[in-house]
């Protein structure tokens, strides 16, 4: 109860002090400009000129290293999910025999691989990936001997990684994606349109 208490009274004094500064703020603003407008107009036209001519420079400056820092930060966030999202290609499609290697993903590496891409996805991995590696795994699951559903599922991941990465997914046909390294992709979705 007494933490209730404190939390409501430094909230309410927060509070109080917030009206504080608004109100200095606003009487200062108005003093100002009461002053401002009360001098004569050759004057008001000079000081407004030189106060225009030491704002843009200093607001632009600002402006420009807040783009620069937003820029830099998504390029990193950018280079991160590249990595991500090509480490989480190459082990799906090891793990799904896709690249025609003499050995496939044993069970024991298969779940090294899902317990090392976990952290990066979740915190790199846009809400559309991390729904569609969810739905993958959940089709992946439930449906071990359908190889077309898998296959679709896989490539429902890899659009969203895509447009994850700013490439346009939209216009993508299903087994588009599926075609660059899978011969016969057109039998596996007519076997699924037929069933």
């Amino acid at each position: 109860m007494k933490e209730v208490m404190a939390k409501a009274i430094k909230a309410l004094l927060g509070l109080f002090l917030l009206v504080g500064i608004a109100y200095v703020a606003w009487w200062l603003g108005s003093a100002i400009l009461k002053a401002f407008l009360g001098l004569n107009p050759t004057t008001m036209t000079a000081i407004a000129g030189f106060t225009g001519l030491l704002l843009v420079p200093i607001v632009t400056y600002f402006t420009t290293r807040s783009l620069e820092r937003r820029r830099s930060l998504e390029n990193a966030v950018r280079e991160h999910k590249t990595k991500l999202y090509d480490e989480l290609i190459r082990g799906l499609m090891r793990m799904l025999n896709l690249q025609k290697l003499p050995e496939t993903m044993r069970p024991d590496e298969m779940q090294e691989f899902f317990a090392s891409i976990t952290p990066p996805l979740i915190s790199y991995g846009s809400r559309g990936v991390i729904r569609n590696w969810n739905a993958f795994r959940k089709v992946s699951r439930e449906n071990i001997g359908d190889t077309s559903a898998i296959m679709l599922s896989f490539e429902g991941l890899l659009k969203a990684m895509r447009q994850d990465l700013g490439h346009s997914s939209f216009n993508h046909q299903p087994g588009e994606l599926l075609g660059i390294f899978i011969n016969d992709v057109d039998e596996i979705l007519q076997k699924k349109k037929n069933v």
